[in-house]
């Protein structure tokens, strides 16, 4: 509805009636829509790029979003003590989420950390079992899938990224119009 109505506004401030003798429309808003014409023109000459599908759009973001936890919690809640105590078990919940992934990130900072300490060539001493080891063909092998299905997944996951790039330049565009 927004465009709708930056487009009447455009369309009364350029409109030749007599808006040059109303004190509503000075002569820099006449400037200013004339402008704002001049960039539609430019910018959004091939109209909206893309197909643009609003409801799918709307269930794509409430999914992403997790729902509408506080509507949830206020429609099944009889009293405000109520809706306070499931809207903040709702919020921790979420929090709670999002703090195990920082919580694995501080992990794998740590756990990288040593890794790089005991290979350097000074820390020898530090390694387990610092004489040479027999690997089985088994566990060759097993780590040898591991790495070309890690390999088909990014080939996979940068496929995919660059399927849809035209469809996120897309929406830049139109969110520019």
């Amino acid at each position: 509805w927004l465009i709708r109505w930056e487009v009447c506004l455009l369309v009364l401030a350029v409109l030749p009636s007599e808006s040059a003798a109303t004190t509503w429309i000075s002569s820099e808003d006449e400037a200013a829509a004339r402008d704002a014409n001049t960039a539609v023109n430019l910018f959004c000459a091939g109209g909206l790029k893309g197909e643009v599908d609003r409801e799918g759009g709307r269930d794509t973001l409430v999914a992403a979003a997790g729902g509408n936890f506080i509507l949830e919690a206020l429609q099944s809640s009889s009293t405000s003590d109520d809706t306070g105590t499931k809207v903040v078990e709702q919020v921790q919940t979420r929090a709670g989420g999002a703090a195990g992934g920082i919580l694995f990130a501080i992990i794998l900072l740590v756990a990288w950390s040593v890794c790089c300490w005991t290979a350097c060539p000074c820390c020898a001493c530090c390694r387990v079992c610092s004489g040479r080891r027999k690997t089985s063909s088994l566990i060759k092998g097993i780590l040898i899938a591991a790495g070309v299905g890690l390999a088909f997944g990014l080939i996979f996951a940068a496929s995919y990224a660059l399927t849809h790039y035209g469809r996120v330049v897309d929406g830049f565009d139109n969110m520019v119009c």
